[in-house]
């Protein structure tokens, strides 16, 4: 699915799901990715993106978006958002993602996963970054759905 034409913040873009869906966005044809970490890595990531898409579609900011000058400084400058959402509408869409092989679920350990995750999960696996950016893919490149995706590898602890 192809999603030309759209604009979007990625926010956490550095690494794990933020970079896989930094690099499904651009590769799927977005026109316009504004790349948020507070790691210099964003950088990296947005030169990496525009020389594999052989256009400038990355843009890169460093900072921490909880903080509010930060943040409202970000979004002023991707002003095209309000602007599409006033004049199109807009739709919503919340991902909920399980354990996902990125570094924040690795630092638990490896004995904490294979205990207390892995034997919860219909898949018997950590989830790759690559399979939520293509669930949010899924949501911004089908106008019909809104709403929420679980995507957790069928993660059901018991009770």
């Amino acid at each position: 699915m192809l999603i030309p034409d759209k604009v979007a913040v990625v926010t956490g873009a550095a690494s794990g799901i933020g970079e896989a869906v930094a690099r499904e966005l651009a590769y799927r044809g977005a026109r316009v990715l504004v790349l948020v970490d507070r790691s210099d890595r964003v950088f990296d990531l947005a030169r990496s993106i525009n020389e594999s898409s052989g256009r400038q579609v990355a843009e890169a900011r460093v900072g921490d978006v909880t903080d509010d000058t930060f943040r409202v400084g970000v979004f002023d400058d991707v002003v095209t958002l309000m602007k599409e959402a006033i004049y199109h509408g807009v739709r919503c869409g919340v991902i909920h993602p399980g354990f996902t092989d990125t570094p924040m679920v690795r630092a638990l350990g490896e004995e904490f996963i294979a205990k207390n995750i892995l034997p919860h999960t219909q898949l018997r696996r950590l989830i790759r970054p690559q399979e939520i950016a293509d669930a949010i893919c899924f949501l911004i490149a089908n106008s019909a759905v809104s709403g929420e995706l679980w995507a957790d590898a069928g993660w059901h602890p018991s009770a």
